[in-house]
């Protein structure tokens, strides 16, 4: 990580998930966060449709804010930042399971 540096022209870290992603990994890198970020969003929004839950529509609102944001600050370098969004990715799952097949499902 951290090569974003090497190619810009005054040493400067990329303030820029987008933009630091594709000068340290490359394209398909970054093809593949990108993704995994919109169909992220676009399944919180089929999940909130489907339920009605609010937690769902906080979710979807969450995907859109950390995509947003990730013009403005460099997440996935940070492990505990990551880590925090696939918390909320696996929680969001979990829960749909537990309201399509009640509670039993999982134990």
């Amino acid at each position: 990580t951290g090569n974003f540096i090497r190619y810009s022209n005054f040493n400067a870290f990329s303030h820029c998930s987008y933009s630091e992603i594709f000068a340290n990994s490359g394209i398909f890198a970054l093809i593949s966060y990108i993704y995994l970020l919109l169909y992220f969003v676009k399944r919180q929004y089929k999940f909130y449709i489907e339920t009605q839950d609010s937690i769902f529509k906080f979710t979807f609102i969450f995907g859109l804010v950390w995509a947003l944001y990730n013009f403005l600050y460099v997440f996935y370098t940070g492990p505990w930042l990551i880590g925090y969004f696939f918390l909320i990715a696996g929680y969001s799952e979990r829960k749909y399971k537990e309201i399509i097949y009640g509670h039993d499902y999982f134990f």
